[in-house]
């Protein structure tokens, strides 16, 4: 068997660590902000008067973490390469499943900012005064559909991102 040299055997730990950092910090971003915003829609929605409100106050914060999970995302993407890069052929199995979980949540969290989102904001519109909008008011429905999507889609993501990081 060769022998690596030192330096190769050093430079290559510290692109494994640091892969691993990147790593964690975007599962962190990603289930610490995702349980800031559960908390956070509950004590808006209950705290203001009016649902439009909250619901335009909330979507802002929304949009500020979506952006955070896009830096996460690409933090995430880039660990999973640095591993590739270094490991190889020889990256264990539990680091080949944990990147395809990441590359499954990136997918999710692209899915309900790219799709559900939009959809959200075009009904949001056509609704009007969401207050005194009726119940069975078809954009109404429209948008409460759009909006049990991306609920689960963040839900789904909070469960890929906590078994990435068991696996991790």
């Amino acid at each position: 068997m060769p022998q690596v040299p030192h330096n190769v055997q050093v430079t290559e730990t510290l692109v494994l660590e640091v892969s691993r950092v990147l790593i964690g910090l975007a599962l962190a971003v990603w289930i610490g902000g995702t349980f800031v915003i559960a908390v956070t829609a509950a004590k808006l929605f209950g705290a203001l008067p009016s649902r439009a409100q909250a619901g335009d106050l909330f979507g802002q914060i929304l949009h500020a973490l979506d952006r955070a999970k896009f830096v996460a995302a690409g933090a995430a993407l880039v660990g999973i390469l640095l591993e590739v890069q270094v490991a190889g052929s020889t990256l264990p199995q539990r680091h080949v499943v944990r990147a395809v979980v990441l590359f499954l949540l990136i997918a999710s969290h692209v899915f309900a900012v790219m799709v559900v989102q939009p959809k959200m904001r075009y009904y949001r519109e056509k609704i009007g005064d969401l207050d005194s909008a009726a119940e069975d008011d078809p954009w109404r429905r429209k948008f409460q559909r759009e909006h049990r999507r991306s609920s689960r889609a963040n839900v789904f993501g909070l469960v890929l991102a906590l078994v990435a990081l068991m696996i991790g």
